[in-house]
């Protein structure tokens, strides 16, 4: 064998010699990894652990708990079994509450639901530099065991609360820690369209808890919201929620990574330098207009959420007694940047699909985090370095613990994945529900002015005729329906927006302000009329010249074309006409003999059928014209 063939091992020994001086720098620097002792074993299982678990079967749960807590099973022999009849009696009872069987079991109590604040996020464990791996491994488990503990005491005491699916990884969940542990800016990032579903309290809390712990000299952590997707939200909701927040005393600004994405691909590449010299002279006026951006309603861009971050990182600087020196973008990789104390990382986190990688990417003004419709797309936490001696992080996204919230909703949010779903009729239904049937009517093109209520099955069936979307049954394959809605509705296209709880009012449709919702309901009533009208006096006309003139078979034989006529010998039925073997077997030996061949004899249809068909096929050139 040649050494040519062994390229393809050279090329395997040369990336994983890369992957192994990368896990060492790691360790040598110890930025993300407690006490920097990670060894490359341990390294290599957590990138093959990263995958979140939000379901589980009970087997595989009780299996992963029990390797956690380092349960040893061993087989007990003549062992007899007593039943209880009743502790089995009193199981019954607590199933049947569950299941909502018993008086006054669906009142939801709101309060109640405040108790689970403080379990959403599991704590890390306090370790030191003594502490070994192994041992910070066995606390971080026993931590973990005891918090996913509490959460199904919550749940067993509070049988009204249903706990929606949430980040079961204990891997996941140290990429988080890591992440708070380091960041001396924590930004959440939230959907501006139900901010109270993706903003987690127990987070900011999480944020003073870590900022008590001593890892680093005069270290300060400060919380941050931003709003991501605001430009689905009016001017009037944002001024709402903007008075909210405030009363919640929440530094909040609201962002649109798509608008900034636009923007930066519309404008031309500029070299680093020319890009440095225009924020430098427009530094000054961002700096006195961003007192209008901070707690407002109003959208603020990429250079002044930049220049709001600066200035938190200012902060940080002069607490920590550090001179402030003026930053220059830079133009390199992670491994070229030096982490020192004059390191400020700023820390992206947030529910999964609420667009933490495209704010990085529009403030870095390029495409350098990865960004999928698909939620999850970010496993692992990433460094990017956005200034000299500044920082993006951007943490994987999290499902938090939620009583006050469905799965349904949560798929209707895009926190999980909508191809994965079995049960799309629950979502569907909160989409009809919350969206008006025009607003159906009017993007997809759907008449349902019949139905005077629209639930989940009329709108998809409706939706399935339309586009053609059938199964091998011949029946509305409304499964395919309800994703692409779905996936409409988590997009923006389908647009609700929650308000704040202290708002006296519905949820708008956005798209169309309410006072205008009239209008076009009238218009459309009379567009639908006129066309019922025009419709009626084209089928009169037809019917007549059809009844006056007598179809021959040369009119008709003109409606087939030649893919007709080889269906119809290929024993397909076209325009209602099928021949028979016979008919197709004289057809076929007088075009080999060379003999004429005489269609017309072929199609000896009655008159009403002919009819039936000379009308069709009017109708069909007059909707291509």
């Amino acid at each position: 064998m040649s050494k040519k063939s062994n390229l393809g091992k050279a090329l395997q020994r040369q990336q994983q010699r890369k992957m192994n001086e990368g896990a060492a720098k790691v360790q040598n620097q110890g930025q993300f990894f407690h006490d920097g002792k990670v060894v490359k074993e341990e390294y290599q299982i957590q990138q093959e652990n990263l995958q979140s678990i939000i379901d589980q079967n009970p087997l595989n749960e009780y299996l992963q708990m029990a390797e956690m807590a380092n349960i040893k099973y061993q087989a007990e022999k003549k062992s007899d079994i007593v039943v209880n009849e009743q502790q089995k009696q009193l199981v019954i009872n607590v199933n049947a509450i569950r299941k909502g069987q018993l008086p006054n079991s669906s009142v939801y109590d709101y309060q109640k639901n405040q108790l689970l604040v403080d379990l959403q996020i599991p704590r890390r464990p306090r370790w030191d530099e003594k502490t070994t791996v192994e041992q910070l491994r066995l606390m971080e488990n026993e931590n973990f065991l005891k918090w996913r503990k509490e959460l199904a005491k919550f749940e067993e005491e509070h049988y009204q609360i249903q706990l929606t699916p949430y980040e079961k990884n204990i891997e996941v969940w140290k990429q988080l820690w890591r992440v708070v542990e380091k960041a001396d800016i924590l930004v959440q990032v939230v959907d501006g369209r139900d901010i109270l579903f993706y903003h987690c309290n127990d987070l900011t809390k999480y944020v003073h808890e870590e900022q008590n712990r001593v890892y680093r000299k005069n270290q300060t952590k400060i919380n941050f919201l931003l709003i991501n997707k605001s430009d689905l939200i009016s001017d009037k909701i944002r001024e709402e929620w903007s008075a909210f927040l405030n009363q919640k005393k929440l530094n909040h600004m609201f962002f649109s990574a798509k608008l900034e994405q636009e923007k930066i691909d519309k404008e031309e590449q500029i070299q680093q330098d020319a890009t440095n010299i225009i924020i430098q002279q427009e530094e000054t006026q961002i700096q006195e207009n961003i007192e209008a951006y901070i707690n407002t309603s109003r959208i603020a861009d990429r250079k002044i959420l930049l220049s709001e971050l600066k200035s938190l990182v200012q902060k940080i600087r002069k607490e920590r007694q550090d001179n402030i020196e003026t930053t220059k973008l830079l133009d390199q990789d992670d491994h070229d940047i030096q982490h020192d104390e004059n390191t400020v990382i700023i820390g992206m986190v947030g529910y999964p699909n609420v667009g933490k990688s495209s704010v990085i990417n529009a403030l870095c003004n390029r495409k350098l985090v990865g960004v999928a419709a698909r939620p999850g797309k970010t496993k692992h936490f990433q460094t990017i370095p956005l200034e000299k001696y500044l920082l993006l992080c951007d943490c994987p996204g999290l499902i938090f613990p939620n009583a006050s919230s469905s799965r349904a909703e949560m798929v209707c949010n895009g926190v999980l994945p909508i191809d994965n779903i079995k049960d799309y009729l629950s979502p569907m239904d909160l989409l009809a529900e919350r969206i008006p049937k025009i607003a159906f009517e009017k993007i997809y093109g759907i008449n349902l002015q019949e139905f005077k209520v629209i639930d989940a099955s009329t709108v998809l069936s409706t939706y399935s005729q339309k586009r053609g979307f059938m199964t091998g049954r011949g029946l509305p394959d409304e499964a395919k329906a309800a994703k692409l809605m779905l996936k409409d509705f988590v997009n923006g296209k389908l647009l609700y927006v929650k308000l704040p709880p202290n708002y006296q009012g519905e949820a708008l449709w956005q798209s169309n302000p309410i006072e205008d919702l009239e209008n076009l309901i009238q218009q459309q009533q009379q567009h639908q009329h006129q066309q019922n009208d025009d419709a009626n006096i084209d089928n009169q006309f037809e019917n007549q010249l059809i009844q006056e003139k007598k179809i021959s078979n040369e009119e008709i034989l003109e409606i087939f074309t030649q893919e007709n006529l080889a269906q119809l010998m290929e024993g397909k039925k076209v325009h209602g006409i099928k021949l028979t073997k016979e008919q197709r077997r004289e057809i076929k030996h007088n075009f080999q003999r060379g003999d004429p061949i005489d269609i017309k004899k072929y199609l000896n249809l009655q008159q009403n059928q002919k009819e039936t068909l000379y009308k069709t096929y009017i109708q069909g050139k007059r909707g291509q014209i």
